[in-house]
């Protein structure tokens, strides 16, 4: 029967304990956190703790840690408390060899000592450990000190599982009650292993709990630190919620939930995207934290709660915790539980706003017209604040406003000034990351190498490893690779910035700046930093390439047409039987580096390389093996098999093969690979490119769709597209108008599938829509679109027709032979130029708009007569005109070329070597034209039909000993492959693609 002590007996204990551990502070704290201590062998003070209320307890917990009461123990107290590092005894005992002597245990020395680093050290230990407390040779207190050594001397979370495990596999130890101290040590080891993949932990929570203990509330909050590690929430419910049929965990132990408790749950729900869970705690038909509840909501459980609804994206949720709504003056719920909020709480709610496109709602909190933190205000701003408000600013494109943050203008200082807030590095970077979002790639490169920098060797602040990576973010995105370089590798004799900054890159720093190099297309300055004379990643290197860089490196050599370079990457050579750099840098593929080798084989026509991956003698990827395909494999080997023209590889991938007298099983089936609507799209995609257009059809409206209303999967808007894209390869109207527009025009209106599937057709889809009208001589049912009676585009509908939408319906108009809908589209009519549909619709006119009107003013033979107004309209719009319009137009003059080209060089239009040097004629613009520089990133090629008579040109007139045709390598080597067959087919030449440089072709060496 349980002693039943006095509320006068328990203050005795408690006094005593206090009294005893007071001698050593320090120490005190071990003991109660059950770590190594001084009063480990005093036995009366053992004999006492076990009497101890679990207020008292608390009390001697908050005394010994600096706080002022048990009473107050909130989950501001438990992260404190719970969450700190392990002590120095702890600390030692893991890295340093030694033996620990409690007073009282002659034993305790043969048994326990550091680990050793075997397999079995662990087991062995505890076996032994156990086995002397079975021949009472130690004492139940005993045994608990040295499990508490053992564990943490934990270097892995294998190791600390292995001892949990070798615990629960002892019966007697398991039908023992165990100091609930030896609990909390496996938790808060646990939690040392926070980086751990959350499977890691599987079973964890559930081996913990079947140990017999007095468990307490702040178990439970440790636990569900434990859970969220896991990610399973099912575990987290068990415990705090229970179900309709069985009790919670909590309330099987006995113990009340409280605030603290609830907001650790509310982070698991975080975690584990289960907004509902959590809102139901505080707003659901049954509430746990309520005004007129016992338990109320805190401070800690709004920022939680803000937590959940910045991670699943929940603002309307987020606005009535903490603003309310302003229109209906209903008080938000932080004013309806009487919590005032904090700067804490104002900066999580930013942070929902960033996540979920409301940047107006942030920025009101500083500078609408009742701001909430301002400086005449109680609540200022802080920094925390301003790097919120410049994360929402990166998330929703908002330069404007963050320049004002952080900069302010000449004459208008900046917010942060304003409040007295100091910029810092953190500031910056963050700064940085808004300007590489919106373009503004120069603000940023001002802050370290503008007249007035703010972050430099001289000064106060100093950039860090981190602002190189968002400035080499910055670069990748606004295509600079100069600064990029200036910044990483410097130039020549000249240090790079980081040299001059004394920051040395890293990993990290190398694969960003790799980064730069796939989007800039500098593949050989790349290459150099694995493979060049002074690698700087490389096995005998302190710095070693990673999975990221391979990835990174493969990115540029898709982005590049290099091959074979990405071959040597990932598979070496298996003529020489070479190993593969990977091989060499001891870098073990995985099925991302497969994967993103199969886009390189795709962009460069090595379609078997990648089949081989999976379906080759020697493949990687497979059900029996440890790597296996997924979908992203599927996906990537469908753009291949797109891109090679190769349809039975794809229906044996998605679709298997059920035509013959046995059924086969696509490779997905085999791969227990589900295929998803994004598959199904993309194999349309090959359909398109083959000319199979049935088997795309078949499958939203064959016999057996795989795709429908009734079905889990349902076809979507990029199904739609892709389904256009193959019915204008193929010429199928009659498919393309039931997918996209009503039929009206017989006794029984049909709606269309769209409509059927329940999809809004969108502006792309009009446009691709055109597109099939244009290739099959529909253009009247593209016209109505824009110009029917029942315009589904218009400026008075929510639709509204683009540039692109123009373009379609021009070249609609130059397919048949529309001029007069073209003059309306492009000119107007007469010389009132603002009746034009394009002034009607807003769009502005570019450089590809009347490249196509062009074509149709040529086609109608009006181009004579209408290019005054054409000329007129780019003079008012400021347009130049432009050499595409040149190579546009000289392929219709093939018969006077020559004298066009000539006359040409003579007014300068043309360079007067038209792109010819050293037996090498270069297709790039800028090497033809005059004033030609591109777009900064990358400059086009020519047409491939002047390209053609630009080569016969030279050949006939100027040399007659071609070499070697620059093509580039952009616009899926469209130029490349059509040079190659004209030369094959006119001239029974034979050009092969250069070794280093796959935008060059040269003439083989069997011709010469």
């Amino acid at each position: 029967m349980a002693t039943v002590r006095t509320s006068a007996e328990h203050e005795s204990i408690y006094r005593f304990m206090l009294k005893s551990l007071q001698e050593y502070p320090s120490e005190a704290v071990l003991y109660l956190n059950f770590e190594v201590s001084k009063f480990d062998g005093d036995e009366n003070l053992q004999q006492c703790y076990q009497r101890l209320s679990k207020t008292n307890r608390q009390k001697l917990y908050d005394f010994f840690n600096n706080k002022s009461s048990s009473t107050r123990f909130n989950s501001r107290t438990q992260d404190a408390h719970y969450c700190k590092k392990p002590s120095n005894a702890c600390r030692r005992f893991a890295t340093e060899p030694r033996f620990i002597t409690p007073k009282s245990s002659t034993q305790y020395t043969k048994q326990i000592q550091q680990p050793s680093p075997s397999a079995d050290s662990f087991f062995t230990q505890i076996s032994a450990l156990i086995h002397s407390w079975k021949l009472k040779q130690k004492t139940k207190n005993q045994l608990g000190i040295d499990l508490n050594a053992l564990i943490g001397g934990c270097t892995k979370l294998s190791q600390l599982i292995e001892i949990i495990h070798s615990l629960k596999n002892d019966k007697q130890v398991m039908e023992t009650s165990w100091d609930i101290r030896l609990i909390h040590k496996l938790l808060h080891k646990a939690a040392e292993f926070s980086d751990s993949h959350s499977s890691n932990f599987d079973g964890i929570f559930s081996d913990i709990i079947r140990f017999k203990s007095s468990y307490e509330a702040k178990t439970c909050t440790l636990l569900l630190k434990l859970i969220k590690l896991n990610l399973n929430f099912s575990d987290a419910k068990r415990l705090v919620l229970g179900n309709a049929a069985k009790a919670s965990v909590m309330q099987q132990w006995g113990i009340k939930p409280n605030v603290a408790i609830y907001s650790a749950f509310i982070t698991v729900c975080a975690k584990t995207n289960q907004f509902d869970s959590a809102w139901r705690l505080v707003c659901g038909k049954k509430p746990v934290m309520a005004p007129h509840l016992p338990l109320k909501a805190n401070q800690i459980t709004c920022i939680n709660l803000l937590t959940v609804c910045a991670e699943m994206e929940r603002y309307a949720e987020a606005k009535s915790l903490v603003l309310g709504d302003g229109d209906t003056a209903t008080a938000s719920l932080m004013q309806q539980w009487d919590i005032k909020p904090d700067v804490a709480v104002y900066s999580a709610f930013i942070t929902v706003c960033a996540k979920t496109g409301q940047f107006d709602s942030a920025w009101l909190l500083v500078c609408g017209d009742k701001p909430v933190m301002a400086p005449h205000l109680p609540l200022k701003a802080n920094q925390i604040t301003c790097l919120n408000l410049l994360i929402a600013c990166a998330e929703t494109g908002r330069y404007a406003e963050a320049k004002l943050l952080v900069l302010g203008d000449i004459a208008t200082a900046s917010l942060m000034q304003q409040w007295g807030i100091k910029p810092n590095v953190f500031i910056y970077n963050a700064f940085i990351t808004v300007c590489a979002k919106t373009g503004q790639f120069d603000r940023a490169w001002q802050l370290v190498c503008g007249d007035k920098p703010v972050m430099a060797p001289h000064l106060p602040l100093k950039a860090d490893s981190i602002t190189c990576m968002n400035l080499l973010a910055a670069c990748a995105e606004a295509g600079r690779y100069a600064e990029a370089k200036s910044l990483v590798l410097g130039d020549g004799d000249t240090a790079s910035l980081m040299q001059q900054w004394g920051i040395k890159p890293d990993a990290s720093i190398y694969n960003a700046f790799i980064t730069v190099c796939a989007k800039t297309g500098h593949f050989d300055n790349a290459w150099q930093l694995v493979r060049g004379d002074k690698p700087v990643m490389a096995p005998h290197l302190p710095l070693k390439a990673d999975s990221i860089t391979c990835m990174n490196l493969l990115a540029v050599c898709a982005e590049t047409g290099r091959y074979a370079e990405a071959k040597s990457l990932v598979l070496g050579d298996g003529d020489t039987v070479s190993a593969s750099l990977m091989q060499h840098w001891g870098i073990k593929s995985n099925v991302a580096i497969y994967n993103a080798f199969i886009t390189v084989c795709a962009k460069n026509g090595q379609f078997d390389s990648a089949w081989r991956l999976v379906c080759g003698d020697k493949l990687v990827m497979a059900p029996h093996l440890p790597l296996k395909a997924n979908q992203i494999t599927c996906m990537n080997l469908l753009v291949a098999c797109a891109e090679t023209g190769r349809y039975a590889e794809a229906k044996s991938l998605v679709l298997g093969d059920a035509d013959g007298d046995t059924a086969i099983a696509s490779l997905m089936q085999q791969w227990d690979i589900k295929p998803d609507v994004a598959v199904y799209s993309a194999f349309i995609t090959v359909c398109a490119k083959t000319g199979q257009f049935d088997s795309a059809w078949k499958l939203v409206c064959g016999d057996k769709p795989v795709m429908a209303p009734h079905l889990p999967l349902k076809a979507n808007q990029i199904t739609c597209m892709n389904l256009l894209t193959a019915c204008a390869e193929t010429g199928r109207y009659a498919e393309a108008k039931s997918l996209v527009l009503a039929d009206d025009d017989g006794d029984t209106a049909t709606v269309s599938l769209m409509q059927h599937w329940g999809i809004k057709p969108n502006v792309a889809i009009y446009n691709a829509f055109i597109t099939v009208c244009a290739q099959t001589g529909q253009f009247d049912s593209a016209w109505q679109l824009v110009c029917g009676d029942k315009p589904v585009m218009a400026p008075h509908l929510p639709l509204r027709a683009d540039s692109i939408t123009c373009l379609n319906l021009l070249t609609a108009c130059a397919e048949i032979g529309r001029y007069a809908e073209a003059k309306t589209l492009v000119l107007g009519d007469g010389d009132t130029v603002s009746a034009s549909l394009m002034r009607q619709w807003g769009i502005k006119p570019n450089v590809a708009i009347y490249n196509a009107f062009i074509k149709v003013c040529i086609k109608a033979k009006k181009f004579d007569t209408e290019i005054w107004y054409l000329e007129k309209i780019m003079n008012e719009c400021n347009m130049s005109t432009p050499s595409q319009i040149y190579a546009q137009l000289a392929p219709l003059e093939k018969d006077n070329f020559a004298s066009m080209i000539d006359k040409g060089i003579t007014q300068g239009i043309y360079k007067k070597n038209v792109g010819l040097m050293n037996h090498c004629i270069d297709l790039h613009m800028d090497k033809i034209f005059e004033g030609d520089s591109g777009d900064g990133t990358h400059i086009r090629g020519v047409p491939l039909a002047f390209a053609r008579l630009l080569f016969c040109y030279h050949k006939q007139n100027n040399e007659p000993n071609i070499t070697s045709i620059i093509t580039g390598y952009h616009g899926n080597n469209t130029l490349k492959n059509g040079m190659i067959s004209f030369l094959k087919d006119e001239f029974g030449l034979e050009f092969i693609e250069d070794e280093f440089n796959s935008g060059m072709i040269v003439l083989s060496k069997s011709t010469h």
